[in-house]
């Protein structure tokens, strides 16, 4: 596939572009062998493919995905820099890079109420954590931390795609240093101008969703949204978004959901739990019992757990999730040991359909709830 190129005159209109020195090309994911590596097809050749990113990425990394790479010089043949979404909008997978665009939104005034604002160091210790940034504003400190949003589901934007204690710890030491009088804030990067607003994806990370509703109101929080190019380049204009939080408050609870998927003999197994302590069934799908009791103890015991995927939720909608499942699945499911079970032929897990399934279910069922906050 043919080089990306752009006029240069071009690049004066911009805000950012990520550094692609090698030249910018167009690859087809195959396979993903682990969080770092993804394997592609580029210029007719399958080649490996480094993944500056430990999200999940299911919406993003799939087989048939389009991916932008750039020739790498270390172990692997290209970095992946970037990743064409189903509605067709290019996002950023570079999670390194995140700070740079952050620090270009600073530098050209475009942090909504900050304008005025400065870098004045990057990567600041305080104690037992590191801050992305100290800003100065007139003469004011404000320490800031960054995080880089690439999870869209229907008209919204949500944060973080995996747990993350590290994104946690952040929030938390930002929300006391505010209580002793220090300016503090956390800019979340939404890599795409579609959504209309942003959430913490609370079925993912509950502590984090519950640290930010703590923060609300003492610690800054800022969702900005931003238009990347097919350069990789990012467009001068930058949107604030409505941080959305009652939502995500009221629907944080122990209960919900457990979808678990198992490997077994060449096929892959849906199970799907019903839990009023979610918490602890979660934990349980994580051990092996070496005495399996029923048939999906033994299931368990004898297969390969590829996921557990939760769904916390007040508002249980079985047969519409089973219903939907069916459809899916090549063997429909049945009721087995209290939990509904049914079979896939292919890893569900690779298959956009079935991701479209998740996103459904975790957040765009509560659009319109979202829309009238």
């Amino acid at each position: 596939m043919p080089s990306l190129n752009f006029p240069e005159d071009y690049m004066k209109k911009l805000l950012y572009k990520m550094p692609c020195g090698g030249g910018l090309l167009r690859g087809t994911v195959i396979a993903r062998p682990n969080r770092f590596v993804t394997e592609a097809e580029v210029n007719g050749r399958r080649a490996s493919c480094y993944l500056a990113n430990p999200g999940r990425l299911w919406e993003l990394i799939y087989p048939g995905a389009e991916i932008l790479v750039t020739p790498s010089g270390g172990s692997t043949d290209y970095t992946a820099l970037g990743a064409r979404t189903s509605r067709g909008e290019i996002v950023p997978l570079h999670t390194q890079k995140a700070n740079d665009l952050a620090a270009a939104l600073v530098q050209a005034g475009r942090i909504p109420g900050h304008g005025k604002a400065r870098v004045k160091r990057r990567e600041v210790a305080v104690g037992d954590s590191r801050f992305d940034f100290l800003l100065s504003e007139s003469g004011v400190d404000l320490y800031m931390e960054v995080k880089c949003c690439t999870l869209f589901a229907g008209r919204g934007a949500y944060f973080p795609d995996a747990p993350s204690a590290r994104a946690v710890h952040h929030v938390r030491r930002l929300l006391q240093m505010s209580l002793n009088g220090i300016r503090t804030a956390v800019l979340f990067i939404v890599n795409s101008d579609v959504p209309e607003w942003f959430a913490p994806d609370w079925h993912t990370d509950p502590e984090f969703a519950a640290a930010l509703a703590e923060a609300e109101g003492k610690v800054e929080l800022i969702p900005v949204s931003v238009h990347w190019n097919e350069d990789l380049s990012v467009d001068p204009e930058v949107k604030r978004l409505p941080l959305k939080l009652k939502t995500p408050c009221r629907e944080n609870r122990d209960s919900g959901y457990c979808l678990a998927v198992i490997e077994n003999d060449g096929l892959f197994w849906c199970l799907l739990q019903r839990s009023t302590h979610l918490g602890r069934d979660l934990r349980r799908w994580q051990r092996r019992r070496t005495h399996p009791q029923n048939k999906t103890e033994m299931l368990r015991y004898e297969g390969k757990l590829l996921s557990v995927i939760p769904f916390r939720t007040v508002s249980f909608n079985d047969m519409e999730m089973i219903s939907v499942l069916d459809i899916m699945m090549d063997k429909k499911m049945t009721e087995t040991d209290g939990m509904w079970m049914g079979v896939f032929r292919n890893n569900p897990v690779l298959w956009q359909p079935f991701t479209e399934f998740i996103l459904k279910e975790r957040f765009i069922r509560y659009d319109v709830k979202f829309s009238s906050e």
